[in-house]
């Protein structure tokens, strides 16, 4: 009996150490992988380094000789172009404004930005208008542009206003100076053509006199249209009708379990007209909006700390403020024996013995047949070495 206890220990003895020598050597291949995986990153370049690279890749060597300035539509507005004027600068303003309107009242709106623009002693650019929306461009004096955009933004609610102004100072003085050069140069000209002694010389000097005049022409009136846009500033006006406040209810979401116990840190995903997620707080819940009458789909998502995800789906109508109430068909809390495991658990014991005894045999078996021959070698030399003394 006490033979076959020790060969069951035995038995025993060898399992126990070929599962820990599995695991000792698939944990020990597990980690060389991850170490030569992150032993790269050290070559990588630096975040840093790649962030002040793009800037620099971005930033202009240049300037840009043409000024510009963006300003919102406040009550400081007025400074803003006084400033500019008393500078001695030639600015070219554009103002755009979006007006927000009952509805049935774009027409009637459109009235009065005009009737404002006569004030002012504007004129229409160009003009769209349709029964819900008009779109303007109109031409204010510079310096009543101000004045301008305030008793427009009454008409309506302003849903957006913006000014913007470029310097065309240096633009202007360039022109101007081209323009009486190139005059000095025509009247030139002019003097050849009547110093001119045949035909030849004639037609010469009147193919360059005709280049000269097309360019004072063209030169001419970029001047013209820049000084128009100096004098008078861009507004352009977007008309449209209010959209109605649609009626909103709240729904209550309470997400419990197959115990029916609350269950926090659920994720639900909403998609009524767009997909949203949220969270529930410490008790289970979260309240939500939405337009009433809407169709609405729920996912009910949650991470259990044994890492199942439990998921449950719904659709419901929001047509009134109600609680709603999301159930899972497992508990929130993993159980303390997961049978549902037992099968993982099993594979990897049996992976863990067949790699120990894979090991057993071609490392530890070599080993212990070698240490076994060596032990006998020394025995047998030892006998006869015992044996040559008694003889002797």
């Amino acid at each position: 009996m006490d033979r076959w206890k020790i060969i069951v220990v035995m038995i025993m003895s060898v399992l126990v150490f070929s599962i820990i020598s599995g695991y000792i050597f698939d944990t020990l291949i597990y980690n060389t992988k991850i170490t030569s995986s992150l032993s790269g990153l050290e070559r990588l370049p630096s975040i840093e380094y790649e962030v002040k690279q793009t800037i620099a890749s971005i930033t202009p060597s240049e300037e840009i000789p043409t000024f510009k300035v963006e300003r919102k539509v406040t009550e400081s507005l007025q400074e803003i172009i006084t400033t500019y004027a008393e500078q001695g600068r030639l600015i070219s303003y554009t103002a755009s404004v979006s007006l927000l309107v009952p509805r049935n009242e774009v027409k009637n709106s459109v009235d009065k930005a005009l009737a404002i623009m006569d004030v002012y002693d504007g004129y229409i650019s160009s003009m769209d208008v349709g029964e819900k929306t008009a779109y303007l461009v109109l031409k204010i004096p510079q310096n009543n542009l101000f004045n301008f955009l305030e008793d427009v933004l009454k008409i309506g609610e302003a849903a957006t206003r913006s000014i913007s102004g470029i310097d065309v100072t240096d633009q202007i003085i360039d022109l101007r100076a081209r323009i009486r050069n190139a005059e000095a140069t025509e009247a030139r000209l002019l003097e050849l053509l009547n110093q001119a002694r045949n035909i030849s010389e004639t037609l010469e000097v009147m193919r360059e006199l005709s280049k000269v005049r097309e360019e004072i022409e063209v030169m001419k009136a970029q001047l013209r249209n820049l000084e128009i846009n100096v004098s008078y500033s861009t507004v352009a006006i977007e008309i449209s009708e209010k959209e109605l406040e649609k009626e909103k209810v709240e729904l209550l979401f309470k997400v419990i379990d197959s115990r029916d116990l609350l269950v926090p840190n659920t994720y639900i995903y909403v998609k009524d007209d767009s997909v949203r997620r949220f969270v529930t707080d410490e008790f289970g819940e979260v309240k939500v909006s939405f337009e009433k009458n809407s169709n609405i789909t729920l996912i009910a998502v949650f991470y259990r700390s044994d890492g199942e995800i439990l998921k449950t789906s719904l659709t419901e109508v929001a047509d009134s403020n109600k609680t709603i109430t999301i159930k899972f068909n497992k508990s929130s809390e993993p159980p303390s024996i997961n049978l549902e495991k037992l099968p993982i658990i099993a594979l990897g014991l049996i992976n863990f013995l067949i790699t120990g005894l894979t090991i057993i045999i071609l490392l530890v078996m070599p080993m212990l047949l070698l240490l076994i021959f060596l032990i006998t070698l020394a025995r047998r030399a030892y006998s006869r070495m015992k044996l040559v003394k008694i003889v002797k």
